[in-house]
């Protein structure tokens, strides 16, 4: 479906950001990771309507923020 194209295009774009720094010592190719990670199960958690997808997408985002408080600055970028 189109929204499923949306979804994968947009994923895929991220994942040229993890590449690049995944030589480095940072951070930030696990804040990727994490953040990732919560987009999807917060995409699968409202989609199928399932508590389990929407407390894995919490965790995800809350071990992110936890490890670099800039992963927080994204969310609004997101909903936009």
């Amino acid at each position: 479906s189109r929204a499923q194209v949306v979804f994968a295009a947009l994923t895929w774009a991220t994942l040229p950001q993890i590449l690049l720094q995944s030589t480095s010592t940072q951070t930030d190719l696990v804040v990727s990771s994490l953040f990732a990670c919560s987009v999807y199960f917060l995409y699968l958690g409202l989609k199928t309507e399932s508590r389990t997808g929407l407390a894995l997408a919490a965790g995800s985002f809350a071990l992110a923020a936890g490890t670099k408080q800039i992963v927080i600055f994204v969310v609004p970028g997101l909903f936009l």
